[in-house]
């Protein structure tokens, strides 16, 4: 029951931001927003197995004509488990796309498998994601990093490889309190940003929401534990791709073999001067 009025409370407050959609904020081009994103959520929505929110949803998007991204807990066909997922429905009021977090928090969310038989069940239980989904923005695309996520970026160059031309994070930081991590999360996405030269839309539930640009400029921040919305333009990018996310990482990894290599001759030589002396 307690889940189920907080179910009810984050639906009476979605739908009271309803008027921003069909009239207070037009984009920059005098344009209705054509997606809604809502941030990670702690309730578990459950969109394919509650119809009561799966009707909310999908006649919230067929009434405003906009697609809406939210996170559910979706099925696990495979082992009865579920996935942390970010589910798309577009204006018909259909789900269009569903994304499944891959890089799971450890113990929050999931607990390695050679660990299953030694850690209570009450940990986290969520199946991995397996595929790259990239979801239609209009006449963009789309890479979803779920909370965690941002701190990949093999993800997001992943996206970007599949022609993505903005990433969204969608996060639930209630669990971090208002601590100087909130904002080390946000830089997480501004790494992700520049890495990849996309703009970054990230949504969160307490903070720090904000639109981050190719630069890694952080523009139009909503502060943590602030109740509000942001209204952004999305373009399709030109198709470019920056040097990471044509070689990803082997660089770092060339200067920790590097480094590694340095440190061992120069303990070979100071080895080497004392048997000398």
């Amino acid at each position: 029951m307690i889940w189920l009025r907080s179910r009810k409370l984050a639906v009476q407050r979605i739908t009271d931001k309803e008027k921003l959609i069909t009239s207070e904020q037009p984009t920059t081009n005098n344009e209705r927003p054509t997606l809604v994103i809502l941030p990670e959520s702690p309730m578990n929505f459950m969109y394919e197995d509650d119809r009561e929110f799966q009707k909310f949803i999908n006649d919230f998007a067929r009434r405003n004509n906009v697609s809406v991204l939210f996170n559910s807990a979706e099925p696990d066909a495979t082992n009865g488990k579920y996935f942390n997922s970010a589910v798309m429905v577009g204006p018909e009021g259909r789900e269009v796309s569903q994304y499944d977090k891959i890089f799971l928090l450890p113990f929050g969310e999931a607990v390695p498998s050679f660990l299953e038989g030694i850690v209570p069940g009450f940990v986290g239980n969520f199946s991995y994601g397996r595929e790259y989904d990239i979801l239609p923005v209009g006449d963009a695309k789309a890479g979803v990093m779920i909370c965690f996520e941002s701190h990949f970026g093999a993800l997001s160059r992943r996206y970007v490889q599949d022609g993505a031309d903005v990433l969204i994070e969608m996060t639930n930081d209630g669990y971090l309190g208002p601590t100087p991590v909130l904002r080390q999360h946000l830089a997480n996405a501004v790494f992700r940003a520049v890495e990849t030269n996309r703009p970054v839309l990230r949504v969160t539930n307490v903070g720090i929401t904000a639109y981050i640009n190719e630069r890694g400029q952080v523009l139009d921040p909503l502060p943590s534990y602030t109740e509000g919305t942001r209204v952004w333009s999305v373009a399709k990018s030109d198709g470019g791709q920056t040097f990471y996310v044509r070689y990803g990482d082997w660089f770092a990894w060339l200067s920790t073999i590097l480094t590694l290599g340095m440190l061992g001759f120069s303990f070979r030589r100071r080895g080497d001067s004392a048997i000398s002396a």
